[in-house]
């Protein structure tokens, strides 16, 4: 996979529960390059999750790989608001969408989280409803003009987001092209390792 995903967030949900998101990415503090991951966590993550290993995986240096890539999905991120929730990171943060789900279900329980992402290779969606989160991606054409590029994108996203929404709708763990995982709960650790969903 490539270095930097980009992914767009949309929370199609009650106003509150999507303004509380919001609300919670604009008063990220601002931090100097490179600290934006330690930012993040500490700003959204419970102490319960972040000492889940029974030690404190965060330093002045950062947060701890293995902790990231468990609870986040990647070793890196960042967030800000452009339109839509807007996030770069270094592979899907799959974690990272189960956590803004987990928080906006706390107020609107029927919320679903929806992340359409790309990087130089690939095109996906992650989507998180009814206590499941499905993943479906597609591979762009080498030989794509730039002027094409934009349309197959949308295309493709559109494509992967309905394949997500059909998987999770029927409950269909074998659905075709779609990784499913059951959410444990709420608060709101994934049944497998997200360590593994991308491996």
């Amino acid at each position: 996979m490539s270095n930097t995903v980009n992914c767009r967030v949309q929370i199609w949900g009650s106003d509150e529960a999507t303004d509380k998101i919001y609300e919670m990415v604009e008063s990220l503090p601002k931090v100097e390059y490179g600290l934006e991951t330690k930012s993040i966590v500490e700003h959204f993550y419970t102490d319960s999750e972040i000492m889940s290993d029974g030690t404190n995986p965060i330093s002045e240096k950062g947060v701890n790989i293995t902790w990231l890539n468990k609870w986040v999905g990647c070793k890196w991120i960042s967030v800000h608001i452009d339109d839509d929730i807007r996030i770069e990171s270094a592979h899907t943060p799959n974690g990272f969408i189960v956590k803004l789900w987990s928080i906006a279900t706390q107020i609107d329980p029927e919320c679903q989280v929806i992340c359409k992402w790309t990087d130089e290779v690939q095109v996906g969606t992650i989507l998180v409803k009814n206590g499941l989160c499905a993943e479906s991606y597609q591979l762009l054409d080498d030989d794509l003009e730039s002027d094409e590029l934009y349309d197959i994108i949308s295309e493709l996203q559109d494509s992967t987001n309905s394949c997500c929404e059909e998987a999770i709708d029927t409950e269909d763990f074998d659905f075709p092209d779609v990784k499913m995982y059951k959410i444990a709960n709420k608060k709101w650790e994934i049944v497998d390792n997200i360590s593994e969903v991308m491996s």
